[in-house]
């Protein structure tokens, strides 16, 4: 009894045994089933990312051959109207776009000289403070705006590039380009209607007229006509032409910034979550990160990088420092022209001119507001950049990327992070080698806004 209870036994650990091995077998199995299938996915999902990263890269460096009519189809109707006034998308050598384009740069510099000079009506000059920006903005930033623009558009090079980032902006992007693009384009023909009653009203007036000396007759009506030509059809239209430029390739730079931010996010997620069916996902995970993996992931980051700063490179190239020269006449005119009335106010015993304050407030707010929407639109690709950094220092995402590195060396994704943060430069609006941030918008604008109190309340202080 004894003997047979005792195979008996033997008898059930063996089969209890091979029982155990047998699931223990099993569960290797299927972990190497899961962790190749895993590898599997993950290595489509690298695939898959390196192929839309090659494709995308190909895209960007094959220019198409555009037409004019092929642009201006693909534009907003008062684009084309505008264009076709100055014959923008006209051969590079044709006569006509070549006579325009120099009589804007002349009448462009003649206003400037005649706006400093400020040649009164009994023949004397009237240089004041208030009228220093305008050789920089009329003699210096309006030759180059129309240069550039020109050079910006000229070739199928500029053509099929613009092209291409009008065709990748959202529907929302393209109406807010057309918006600034009308809006400025009715507000300085405006202008030019209001300068044209204001003249003719003038050369109405007989008896002011016959106290007018003859030279200065024939400036002020040359100066009025090049000053009307440049606020419609000349210096002020090729503004208008930079703005909506800054407006596309500022929405594009940032729309590619927020596309690359999504990708890494996928490749993360994607690759590193585990089969958990709850939320516990990339903490839970038992892996780790080899490091054929590693420079994969790093890879997706400096490809993606490069692919931006490759498009970003050319529109800094051509407009970075005449949208800089804008910027710098906009911040000229708001403190000489408060300088200015502070200064005629002391001239003339602290007797506050209620119009004088009047006029100074109204053209304060439209250059703040101006000033207020450069520097908007210009660090949009700053502020996208910055959502993306911030998208990858959250705490999952630092413990995967720290996986990338030498888990020796602890300081190497500080690095990592650290040239991420450098490599912002490459990618966003660069001034006179300034990049276009939200730290450098609140520094002027900030800065602006005190010097305008300050003026007001010393002027309010001294009529007081």
């Amino acid at each position: 009894m004894d003997t047979g209870n005792k195979y008996q036994v033997n008898d059930y650990n063996k089969t209890n045994n091979i029982s155990t091995v047998d699931i223990m077998n099993d569960n290797d199995n299927n972990n190497n089933n899961n962790i190749l299938e895993n590898n599997n996915n993950d290595n489509n999902i690298f695939k898959q990312l390196e192929e839309e990263e090659n494709e995308a890269r190909k895209i960007e460096h094959e220019l198409d051959t555009v037409s004019k009519s092929e642009i201006l189809k693909a534009m907003p109707a008062s684009f084309r109207f505008a264009a076709k006034l100055v014959f923008l998308f006209e051969n590079d050598k044709h006569p006509i776009k070549f006579i325009l384009k120099w009589i804007s740069i002349i009448a462009s510099i003649y206003a400037g000289i005649t706006s400093l000079l400020n040649i009164q009506e009994n023949g004397q000059l009237k240089i004041g403070i208030a009228q220093l920006p305008a050789p920089i903005c009329f003699c210096i930033y309006g030759p180059m705006s129309i240069m550039k623009v020109h050079h910006f558009f000229n070739g199928n090079v500029g053509r099929s590039a613009f092209l291409k980032s009008w065709k990748k902006l959202p529907k929302s992007s393209k109406q807010l380009a057309t918006k600034y693009f009308s809006n400025s384009l009715i507000g300085w023909l405006t202008f030019s209607l209001f300068n044209l009653v204001g003249f003719i009203s003038v050369i109405n007036d007989s008896k002011r007229l016959s106290n007018i000396p003859e030279w200065v007759k024939i400036v002020n009506t040359i100066g009025f006509v090049v000053g009307m030509y440049s606020f419609t059809i000349g210096f002020i239209l090729y503004f208008t032409f930079l703005i909506f430029i800054l407006v596309v390739e500022s929405e594009v730079i940032a729309f590619k910034i927020k596309q690359m931010s999504e990708k890494i996010n996928k490749v993360i997620y994607k690759f590193f979550e585990s089969g958990c069916d709850d939320d516990h996902k990339i903490m839970n995970r038992n892996t780790t990160i080899n490091r054929k993996e590693a420079k994969k992931i790093i890879k997706i980051f400096i490809q993606s990088l490069e692919t931006i700063a490759v498009n970003v490179k050319r529109s800094v190239r051509i407009l970075g420092n005449s949208v800089g020269l804008v910027i710098f006449s906009l911040i000229l005119y708001i403190i000489l022209g408060g300088i200015n009335f502070v200064f005629q106010s002391f001239q003339s015993d602290y007797i506050l001119d209620i119009g004088g304050l009047v006029g100074l407030v109204v053209l304060e707010t439209l250059w703040m507001y101006g000033l207020y929407i450069l520097l908007t639109i210009s660090m949009k690709p700053s502020i996208a950049y910055t959502r993306f950094l911030e998208s990858i220092h959250r705490g999952d995402y630092v413990l995967i990327l720290s996986e990338c590195f030498n888990s020796d060396n602890n300081g190497a994704l500080k690095y990592f992070l650290d040239g991420l943060e450098i490599q912002r430069r490459s990618v966003i609006w660069m001034i006179f080698g300034i990049p276009v941030t939200l730290e450098m918008y609140e520094r002027v604008i900030g800065s602006l806004v005190s010097l305008l109190i300050a003026a007001i309340a010393l002027i309010l202080r001294s009529s007081a």
